[in-house]
């Protein structure tokens, strides 16, 4: 049995709740109207009973059945993928991690996590925003592919366009094309040029988000589209810049707190 067996079994069941469910008023309309009782309602109630454990116990095989289906077509749609591939992916994701790591100078940790990132998926435009404390707006601190005004003049409102939208949900996105028509971004920031796919994922620890990561294809990248996979190896590769880039924060802080004393 296939997926489209099981959901037409579904369907056919459903339909059979409704037709139990008819015949059932209905005869509860006659018999009321009727005023004659007798084994009438016991009966029906018997049988009533007895059909909804049936159909409970078909659901429930159904569902279990359906889930099997489509853990088998995953395990299918895994073994099909080159193992060359697969490996490669881990090793990039391992060099973004590591680049980051190894940063010793806490003003280089920003333009690194960007950079490994962008190389990560191959993209060619990004950004990385963090929120600043002092007016809770989402400002750039790092950038590829983007005009120095624009880097300077943005302070995106944290629920405000998508990095908005990405730092209040905390949730990871992946777009295609114009990003205007989405109900779910209110006013939308203008970019220079329209971005083919693009990535944001939500820069987040202990349960604080710190900021959002951005990464774009725009017309003239090498590469046509992001994928569903390279959305979470971002979001995996996030978790770990956002112990780096807090640490960078930190020490950066407690550097301008030193020379701020003398």
């Amino acid at each position: 049995m296939n997926l489209k067996q099981v959901e037409s079994q579904r369907s056919e069941l459903l339909l059979l709740v409704i037709l139990l469910l008819m015949i059932f008023l209905g005869a509860i309309a006659y018999i009321s109207f009727r005023q004659e009782q007798g084994f009438l309602v016991p009966a029906l109630t018997i049988i009533s009973l007895l059909a909804c454990l049936y159909i409970i116990d078909k659901e429930r095989r159904l569902k279990k059945l359906q889930h099997q289906l489509i853990k088998e077509l995953i395990e299918e749609h895994d073994k099909s993928t080159p193992l060359e591939s697969r490996l490669k992916e881990i090793t990039g994701l391992y060099r973004a991690i590591s680049a980051v790591n190894s940063v010793v100078e806490p003003e280089l940790t920003f333009d690194t996590v960007l950079r490994a990132a962008l190389e990560l998926v191959e993209g060619n435009r990004g950004s990385l925003m963090l929120i600043d404390d002092r007016d809770e707006r989402l400002k750039i601190v790092s950038a590829q592919g983007l005009r120095d005004t624009v880097v300077a003049q943005t302070r995106q409102k944290v629920g405000k366009g998508v990095a908005g939208w990405v730092a209040h949900h905390c949730e990871p996105v992946l777009l295609a094309g114009d990003v205007s028509v989405d109900d779910r971004f209110e006013d939308p920031v203008e970019r220079e040029e329209e971005l083919h796919f693009s990535i944001s994922v939500p820069l987040h620890l202990r349960g604080e988000v710190l900021g959002v990561l951005n990464l774009g294809l725009t017309p003239n990248a090498s590469k046509r589209e992001f994928s569903e996979y390279e959305l979470r190896m971002t979001t995996v590769f996030a978790q770990h810049a956002s112990v780096a880039i807090e640490n960078a924060r930190l020490r950066l802080a407690k550097s301008m707190a030193g020379v701020a004393a003398r």
